[in-house]
């Protein structure tokens, strides 16, 4: 596929669960530990949840009244910890929207997977495969369908299309009864009187701007903390790009007026590492809305998706199994929640792979999303880039879905 790949595999959980479950209860014990022990540790954390990345160390200074070196110093002591803060990525602006696909089974090898330039994850469920894909409004997600449906054939047993998504970015300190997470009930109460972080918007597009975006965006799912200087050297390491650093900033401002992130969010609010999918519908649009609005500051959800024609949303949940039928009850009596499908349980060790944007996908000669792989290689040397590794005599990487 040559130097430029198709994007950039994100670090896994461990595979072993005993380990797994226990490097979330160290996070957890971390971060709720530091809020409570730092003097400035929950206005931390939550001014950090309003910013996108990259996080400059003066914005959070500015939002704290504090100095550049004491958020540097907060910086360190929560990444010391093991607490991780990770982008809020959204995909409409970028002209992407989500899929999930749930295949009774193993797969078999991540390689062999249908598309696979444009996964976002793997999962193992108890007896199937839970697939979730972007796929580019332009062409619509029936391709990838159906290639998984001509692939595995009936073993295909439901899919969901959304066109976006987002993780919550809840306010650590309302939610915490000394030094333990309040229950998924209690913090369901609480989220109805938090103040407002997220509003479920549909920012949809054809495409960024430019590829650079692409490849920049890509770069900061993997740390939201670097500088623009620390942007160039990725890019040039690990994507093969030499690219010029004073550009960078211009890229980054490109992604923050399209509405790329949705800001800032942190793992290891909860120690429970059950994740469980459900499918929700309510009697009305403004409900469900209203229903996402408060479901974006609750603490036990992992990840929210909903539609522009808000029929359904499919929320991604964290928290022990025994709260499942008591939460049911109560989304059901403050939503006035009409349908609540299960969708699966696992555990999140199960994350076989995770992939950032599948930047490849992106043709800068056309300016679109395409199904295969594009010419990216060839369209950075006529235009007086280099890739490193790769001579000018050489055709533009092959790449393919193998």
């Amino acid at each position: 596929m040559g130097w430029l790949k198709h994007y950039l595999e994100l670090e896994a959980p461990e595979q072993d669960v005993e380990a797994t479950k226990a490097l979330f209860r160290r996070r957890h014990e971390s971060l709720v530990n530091l809020v409570r022990k730092l003097k400035y540790g929950a206005e931390f954390v939550n001014a950090l949840m309003k910013l996108s990345p990259p996080i400059r160390f003066k914005e959070v200074a500015d939002a704290l009244s504090i100095s550049p070196s004491k958020v540097t110093a907060y910086v360190r002591k929560f990444k010391s910890a093991g607490v991780r803060f990770v982008p809020n990525c959204a995909t409409a602006p970028l002209g992407l929207g989500r899929l999930m696909i749930m295949v009774k089974g193993n797969v078999g090898r991540v390689k062999d997977i249908p598309y696979r330039p444009w996964l976002v994850s793997v999962t193992d469920c108890v007896d199937s495969t839970l697939l979730i894909y972007t796929y580019p409004f332009k062409e619509g997600p029936e391709f990838i369908i159906d290639s998984l449906k001509e692939r595995y054939g009936g073993r295909v047993r439901w899919h969901i299309v959304n066109d976006e998504g987002a993780r919550p970015a809840p306010h650590v300190d309302m939610y915490l009864v000394g030094k333990r997470l309040m229950d998924p009930i209690d913090a369901l109460r609480r989220a109805l009187e938090h103040p407002p972080t997220l509003e479920p918007s549909i920012n949809m597009r054809r495409g960024p701007k430019d590829i650079f975006d692409l490849f920049i965006y890509a770069t900061l799912q993997m740390n939201i903390f670097l500088r623009y200087v620390d942007i160039a050297r990725i890019m040039k390491e690990r994507l093969r790009v030499a690219y010029p650093l004073r550009k960078v900033g211009l890229h980054v401002a490109h992604l923050r007026k399209s509405g790329a992130f949705w800001g800032t969010t942190i793992l290891g609010i909860t120690e429970t590492t059950t994740v469980t999918g459900v499918k929700i519908v309510t009697g009305s649009k403004r409900m469900l809305r209203e229903l996402v609005r408060v479901l974006l500051r609750y603490p036990y959800v992992n990840q929210a998706y909903w539609r522009r024609d808000w029929d359904y949303v499919a929320v991604i949940l964290r928290l022990n199994t025994a709260w499942g039928t008591r939460l049911r009850f109560a989304l059901k009596e403050m939503f006035g929640i009409e349908e609540l499908d299960h969708l699966f349980t696992t555990d999140i060790a199960n994350v076989r792979v995770r992939f950032t944007i599948p930047f490849r996908n992106f043709d800068p000669f056309k300016r679109e999303w395409v199904r295969e792989p594009a010419e990216v290689d060839k369209w950075l040397r006529e235009r007086g880039y280099y890739v490193v590794g790769i001579s000018k005599n050489m055709g533009a990487g092959s790449g393919s879905n193998a």
